[in-house]
Order: C-alpha cells, then structure tokens, then sequence
C-alpha cells in the first residue's frame, strides 16, 4: 500500500495515487493538469480556463474545475491557485474563503504584508 512504499522509502508517491486516497489511473488530462497545478508559482494564480489549455484541453475550463474540487488532499496539491477567470475563488463559502486566505497569506509572505491570519 502506498503508506508501507512511504515507510520503505520506496520514493515520492505520484499524484495519481493521491488522488480520493487510493490508486487511481490519471487520464492524459488529469495528469497533465495535476503537473501543471504543481507547477504554479507561491503566491501565484492561474485560471481554470488556462488550466485546463495549458492540459491540452483548452475547451475544458469545468473540466478543470471539477478536477480540483475532487483533490482530496491539497496540502500536497495547491488546488487553491486555481481561480476563476476574474481571480475570485468561487462561490462563497467557508471552504472558498479558506482557499482566498490561502492565496492572499502566500502574497503577504511574498510582499513582506500582513497576513490575514495575523
């Protein structure tokens, strides 16, 4: 299993064993979008709509969103830097203001401004 890989050292576990908690095959995609997220600068963003062109999909930006919603443990997946096209996080709710705080705690860090935690 993939905690006994973790304790062997049997190296980093890929994202598509992330994924939900259990081993799953990632698409050409969802692979793709899932190394593209990984990929997006501290304190950065990125549409979902440039995502999911930037994951050979360029038509798919629900598709992407979708995807990230799904990610089960965005500690090691920042799925928090995707946004919408206009920078917001989406509807609002705890959980997008969370992803808000995240983004904007990541640019205090970065700027030398005051955290929204502080």
């Amino acid at each position: 299993d993939l905690a006994g890989q973790r304790l062997r050292g049997e190296g980093f576990v890929e994202f598509d064993q992330v994924h939900v908690g259990q081993r799953q095959a990632a698409d050409g995609f969802r692979r793709a979008a899932w190394e593209r997220i990984a990929q997006i600068p501290y304190g950065q963003t990125l549409a979902y709509g440039q995502l999911a062109a930037e994951a050979g999909r360029p038509r798919a930006a629900r598709a992407a969103g979708t995807l990230c919603s799904e990610v089960r443990v965005p500690l090691f997946l920042p799925v928090h830097r995707v946004t919408r096209a206009d920078g917001s996080t989406g509807e609002p709710d705890p959980r997008h203001a969370v992803r808000r705080m995240l983004i904007d705690h990541e640019r205090a860090v970065l700027t030398g401004g005051p955290s929204p935690w502080a």
